[in-house]
């Protein structure tokens, strides 16, 4: 094996003859063959921040309330809040160095104060450099973002950072070699991607500008053709030839 599932990765690997497997150990144990690369192509980029781990989440939801159970409406509303304050107590116990939450981290844009300060507090406890949230269609950042996002910015840590805006955010402050390309959402629907300020940038020739040894990564919300559903094309659809040509090293996509 080159790379283990779980290890703290070093060095991003490039296939020059030969081929190589990608798998994923599977909850019962069997390993689940997720890609076969060929010459040409590589792999281990993804581990590459500062050193460390890396984790992303999306569509969380929080502050759904389940009025179709009224039994269960409780319980599963506090469910939700309860992945998320686990999932970043795993991301501790891995050494992330970054948290992405690619979008949806709410589920609407009307929310008491009190549930906002609770995701933002578990945010909070992200032992690493930055936790990076973008806004996604359903807790959409516009109009001054109004009050969703002002109480969030008021609760939140100085490293956990919302990708508000349409525009490169660098991770060096946060002592993280990686430089974030956001997609933020300005409304529930859309029929175009929110990433048309990328396509801007390339077109004026200033393309997408890291320093050596940066991680470039890609932030989105919407659908990706042939992946998830939209059969109306109204959630911000993707392509990902279109991705691909952004030239970026990863994305990180939330529907």
């Amino acid at each position: 094996d080159v790379i283990r599932q779980g290890e703290v990765g070093d060095y991003y690997y490039l296939i020059r003859a030969g081929s190589a497997q990608v798998a994923r150990t599977a909850r019962d144990g069997k390993p689940a063959l997720l890609a076969r690369l060929e010459p040409g192509q590589g792999f281990g980029e993804e581990a590459l921040i500062s050193g460390a781990r890396r984790n992303a989440t999306a569509d969380l939801h929080l502050g759904m309330r389940f009025g179709g159970y009224p039994q269960l409406q409780e319980s599963l509303a506090e469910a939700r809040f309860a992945a998320l304050e686990k999932l970043v107590a795993r991301a501790n116990e891995r050494d992330c160095a970054l948290l992405i939450v690619a979008g949806d981290l709410f589920h609407g844009l009307s929310l008491p104060k009190r549930e906002i300060q609770r995701a933002a507090a578990a945010l909070n406890e992200f032992h690493g450099g930055a936790v990076a949230v973008l806004p996604g269609n359903h807790d959409y950042y516009a109009g001054g973002a109004g009050s969703l996002w002002k109480s969030f910015r008021e609760s939140a840590d100085g490293h956990v950072l919302l990708l508000g805006e349409p525009r490169a955010c660098e991770l060096a402050p946060y002592g993280l070699a990686v430089s974030l390309y956001p997609g933020p959402c300005t409304a529930k629907h859309s029929r175009t991607h929110a990433l048309g300020w990328l396509a801007g940038a390339q077109a004026a020739e200033d393309g997408v500008k890291r320093g050596p040894g940066t991680l470039a990564i890609g932030v989105a919300h919407g659908s990706l053709e042939g992946v998830s559903p939209d059969a109306q094309g109204e959630y911000y659809p993707m392509r990902r030839e279109e991705l691909e040509s952004f030239g970026l090293d990863l994305w990180v996509l939330g529907h």
